[in-house]
């Protein structure tokens, strides 16, 4: 077995202050949708904590142009074909994996985003079990990019295994 890198789209999210003070729900909104493309998803607000899923019709229109764009950055690399050759647009048939991650908002307010993500692929075996800043930092990268593609707004990267 091992571990291994892997990149997803969010499918659902929950978002919530991991301190002991709440965070207003419209900064909470803000710090969520600089990591994540809020238009993508259905929000609701219970109790403190944000709550996200990726609309209905979002991965049938986007999901091929997406692994397309993938393939032209990763310079045509076949394993990212690898998932695609067998679940193509069948996206209900991939593998959900949760995700987490955690960050600041403007106001130093610590933020637990984590939900289920569909991954694309799974990349070699790595030797961490975790990291703290690779996926930050690729999250921040692929929703500020000016990919024309909106799936780059559900961008997350984890370890698995």
């Amino acid at each position: 077995m091992g571990t291994f890198y892997s990149l997803g789209i969010v499918q659902d999210f929950t978002a919530k202050s991991t301190g002991n003070t709440s965070i207003e729900p419209r900064n909470l909104e803000v710090a969520v949708g600089d990591r994540l493309n809020l238009d993508l998803f259905s929000l609701r607000q219970e109790q403190g904590v944000l709550l996200g899923q990726l609309k209905p019709g979002t991965l049938e229109e986007h999901l091929e142009d997406f692994v397309r764009t993938l393939k032209q950055i990763a310079n045509q690399h076949s394993r990212i074909d690898e998932y695609w050759n067998i679940y193509g647009c069948q996206w209900e048939n991939y593998p959900l994996e949760y995700w987490v991650m955690e960050f600041k908002n403007a106001q130093g307010q610590g933020i637990k985003l984590s939900g289920m993500a569909l991954f694309l692929f799974i990349e070699g075996k790595v030797g961490a079990d975790e990291f703290e800043i690779e996926p930050l930092l690729l999250n921040w990268l692929f929703r500020h990019s000016s990919l024309e593609n909106p799936l780059a707004g559900a961008v997350v990267s984890i370890i698995l295994g």
